[in-house]
């Protein structure tokens, strides 16, 4: 397979797109950039995200932990 293969298959999916979107005034070529920068976004903001929500629930664990401590040793046994 010539390296050039690929490059023609693209062309021809853009030339494609622009013939159906953006040649008829179509909005959904905005739609589309906005859902890729949407996507790109998070993808490149997973790992914040992911790391910031595993601390949050370590967090809440933890003092869930001490809560349920303190209320076993304030009860005592008769």
């Amino acid at each position: 397979m010539p390296a050039s293969a690929p490059v023609g298959q693209l062309r021809a999916a853009f030339e494609a797109y622009h013939e159906r979107y953006i040649a008829t005034g179509s909005f959904q070529p905005f739609v589309h950039a906005m859902v890729v920068a949407f996507g790109i976004g998070y993808a490149t903001e997973y790992s914040h995200i992911k790391h910031e929500v595993s601390h949050q629930r370590a967090e809440a664990a933890k003092i869930e932990g001490k809560e349920r401590m303190k209320g076993a040793g304030a009860g005592g046994t008769c």
